[in-house]
């Protein structure tokens, strides 16, 4: 989703029916559907560089 922050109007739709509309801002702002999914994404994005850091170096062969 990074990708899409730089888009001039990102449309959230939802079974065929547009749910939110409006610049990557503006729907962080409105807390919805495109917040939700972001944060969950840059979650997500967190943990497994957290995890590959963790296990850099890690030898568990002997």
């Amino acid at each position: 989703m990074s990708a899409v922050k730089q888009a001039d109007e990102i449309i959230v739709m939802d079974k065929g029916t547009i749910v939110e509309k409006g610049t990557h801002s503006t729907l962080m702002n409105q807390k919805g559907w495109y917040y939700e999914t972001y944060r969950a994404q840059a979650l997500q994005q967190k943990l497994t560089r957290n995890l590959d850091d963790l296990t850099k170096g890690d030898d568990t062969n002997g």
